[in-house]
């Protein structure tokens, strides 16, 4: 799977939608991008992506707290289901060295962490797991069962792009759990949450100047742009920097049978004469544009990016929760450490297919 941006997002909404599913005693159990958590009633949803008729945006009217349109049109999930879901009170929360020893992995992307089939047996059907801190995602799910949604800044290859198959649904039924959530009773915020598993269903939006501007809190920005700019992010990351802020330069040169299409007279010979001659002038090009971007991006700032911010949009991503429980897929490592049982919460997905 390729991901392409027509401008530089520095905040992407990625959308996430839970299922109808049965819910119970989620545990308590982190280039900007964002992903959007919803949930989804049994067959009578809204399809967030068909119009509906403009209406004014009743989050500025109530509340003042803005939430993506495609989470807004989102039906919640059935009462029933969610009452099967315990207070958080009764829930257990878990630090993030037992998240790490339970599921081991890396970070694949912002928040998103990836077992690879080189580990070996992985409990964890897609192979990933959320692990998100709340104190910077302002628009993930308030609660289990509810709708939300991450912000980013730039999108990794899928997994599947590099172990194929062996990958697993990388973004199908992903477990997540999230520290300083509002919804946690938790003293210490750096404990995590176990909200479900969510899946991504469709691709990211972007956010716009106002929403970047008056709606994105100021220190998420900030957060965000420290983590873009720091030395040791990740590789991936800066080659995304280095073609927002200097775009590798495109081959404008001749092309083999481009006098046929003017209506002259080829004269084959001359013609690839100058093709070569072009190509290699674009070859030098490509080089020089090489050492420079790579000599400019090592001395990106936070102030950059912080400027960055307020010149160019965002974009907003999608996860789907699954009707699958997560009791078999966490309960096995998780159980020992926990004072109240998982009976299951539906699953997470973050990137759009």
């Amino acid at each position: 799977m390729r991901y392409t941006y027509e401008d530089f997002c520095l905040l992407k909404i990625f959308h996430l939608q839970k299922f109808n599913s049965q819910v119970a005693s989620p545990p308590k159990l982190a280039h900007i991008s964002t992903v959007v958590i919803a949930n989804r009633s049994n067959g009578n949803g809204t399809n967030p992506d068909e119009p509906v008729p403009s209406v004014e945006d009743p989050y500025n009217q109530s509340s003042g707290t803005w939430k993506p349109l495609a989470i807004r049109r989102l039906e919640s999930l059935p009462k029933e289901n969610l009452l099967r879901i315990p207070p958080a009170t009764k829930t257990v929360t878990f630090t993030w060295d037992f998240l790490r020893s339970a599921f081991g992995g890396s970070q694949w992307s912002p928040g998103l962490y990836y077992i690879p089939p080189s580990h070996g047996p992985c409990i964890l059907p897609g192979r990933t797991y959320y692990a998100l801190d709340a104190s910077y995602e302002p628009y993930l799910p308030e609660q289990p069962g509810a709708h939300g949604a991450k912000l980013t800044a730039f999108f990794n290859s899928s997994p599947e792009e590099v172990d194929g198959d062996d990958a697993g649904a990388a973004y199908s039924d992903v477990p997540l759990f999230i520290c300083a959530s509002p919804y946690s009773v938790e003293k210490n915020t750096r404990r995590y949450t176990y909200f479900g598993t969510y899946s991504q269903n469709r691709w990211s939006d972007k956010l716009d100047y106002d929403r970047m501007v008056e709606e994105v809190p100021n220190k998420v920005k900030m957060y965000w742009a420290e983590q873009l700019s720091e030395i040791g992010r990740p590789r991936w990351v800066t080659e995304a920097l280095r073609k927002h802020f200097w775009p590798k330069p495109e081959y404008e040169g001749t092309m083999l049978g481009s006098s046929v299409s003017t209506g002259s007279v080829p004269n084959e010979d001359e013609e690839r004469s100058k093709v070569l001659e072009d190509l290699e002038a674009y070859i030098n090009e490509l080089k020089d544009w090489e050492k420079e971007s790579g000599m400019k991006v090592k001395l990106l700032k936070m102030e950059n990016i912080l400027e960055a911010f307020e010149k160019v949009r965002g974009n907003i991503p999608w996860l789907d929760s699954s009707r699958r429980f997560t009791n078999s897929i966490i309960g096995g490592c998780c159980r020992p450490a926990w004072t109240s049982p998982l009976v299951g919460v539906p699953p997470m997905r973050l990137l759009g297919r």
